[in-house]
């Protein structure tokens, strides 16, 4: 029973050293500005009412859809957040949010794993 799992264990490391030379890379290549689709550069749709407020980041990491989505879902979470738009060809990030809410709170959900973020004043 031992040496078939052994063996299995062989086969698999075998499997993923194989693909790890197929990919040497390993991660995304950022972008350039030429290779990014219309559809991915959005913009904000609607208006910030009376009590909000346009609060725009510069957010590095970004490289795909994937993270534009990421980011997006995890701004569009909040209450206070009425929309989030992510630009990766412009890597900024904008959001239509409660004046009351503090930059700060939206700073520690864009600074995350691969990305930093900085308010624009």
């Amino acid at each position: 029973m031992k040496i078939h799992s052994l063996i299995w264990v062989a086969l698999a490391g075998g499997l993923l050293t194989w693909i790890a030379v197929q990919n040497p890379g390993g991660d995304y290549e950022p972008l350039s500005i030429d290779d990014v689709p219309e559809e991915v550069a959005v913009h904000l749709t609607g208006e910030a009412g009376p009590d909000d407020l346009v609060r725009v980041f510069d957010v590095d990491g970004m490289c795909c859809n994937g993270c534009a989505s990421t980011l997006a879902s995890s701004l569009g979470g909040l209450s206070q957040v009425s929309e989030a738009a992510v630009d990766v060809s412009q890597a900024t990030v904008s959001v239509i949010v409660e004046a009351a809410y503090p930059v700060e709170g939206l700073l520690a959900l864009l600074n995350t794993g691969k990305y930093s973020a900085s308010a624009r004043p």
